[in-house]
């Protein structure tokens, strides 16, 4: 009897050690606000410059999600959280900076550094003048693994998550003569705060608010058909979503 009674009571354990975890998979879609800032260069003939903008811009995510929670006490829990998605944010600013440019104007615009064999007479020398250069910085697309732990309310849940990821950007400097493009990673960390609401037994719908902060590897250039350099640093974007939690 005393068998039977602590085997009843260890089954009656484990299923509530089971209905402690949750299992889960979802998806979520929404706004980004981006903030860059970028310094570009180029120490190369026909165009030198070397300059640094900031800018805001704003773009549409979206991301996929999957994640685990153990109940510790009183409905509060903890759990991970990984996710993988998608983000079209993207800045654009044109600087009319002071450039150096190289070009034979009675020539077709060919450079003078590329015509030794043009008359002296039909060379004109390098001239510095305003010229107009654009920079845009697109964030693309990034992977996080989060620390979950929140408390359930009935049917609310409400919760936050430190998250640890990577994301890759592209930087597009275009200049008069040339569309220059740079590929960025950057390791980023994102606290969020987000709320779900039970609609069916299996079912959530789910509002989170994030901040990121990305940090990227600084280099002193990329050395690509020009001695070009471009870098980020600075870079923080908000994102507001909202999609649903699916239990397994």
């Amino acid at each position: 009897m005393k068998k039977i009674f602590f085997s009843a009571a260890a089954l009656s354990a484990l299923v509530a050690h089971g209905a402690s975890a949750e299992t889960y998979v979802g998806a979520t879609a929404g706004l980004t606000k981006l903030k860059t800032k970028a310094h570009v260069s180029d120490d190369t003939l026909p165009v030198k410059y070397n300059f640094e903008t900031k800018r805001s811009g704003n773009g549409v995510n979206g991301d996929i999600f999957a994640g685990y929670r153990h109940t510790i006490k009183d409905d509060m829990f903890v759990g991970v959280e990984g996710s993988i998605g998608l983000d079209t944010a993207l800045t654009k600013k044109t600087v009319t900076t002071p450039a150096t440019t190289t070009f034979n104007q009675l020539n077709s615009g060919l450079s003078a550094t590329a015509s030794p064999f043009l008359p002296t007479s039909l060379i004109l020398p390098p001239e510095t003048k305003p010229t107009p250069i654009t920079v845009k910085v697109r964030k693309k697309h990034q992977a996080s693994v989060s620390v979950v732990a929140g408390k359930r309310f009935n049917k609310t849940t409400v919760y936050g998550r430190l998250g640890l990821g990577a994301s890759k950007y592209r930087v597009q400097v275009i200049e008069a003569v040339a569309r220059k493009k740079f590929k960025k990673t950057a390791l980023e960390i994102t606290p969020a705060v987000g709320v779900e609401h039970q609609i069916t037994q299996n079912v959530k719908a789910r509002a989170e608010l994030a901040v990121t902060k990305s940090r990227f590897k600084q280099k002193k250039g990329q050395r690509l058909a020009g001695i070009d350099h471009a870098n980020l640093k600075n870079t923080f974007s908000t994102s507001a979503k909202a999609g649903f939690v699916f239990t397994l």
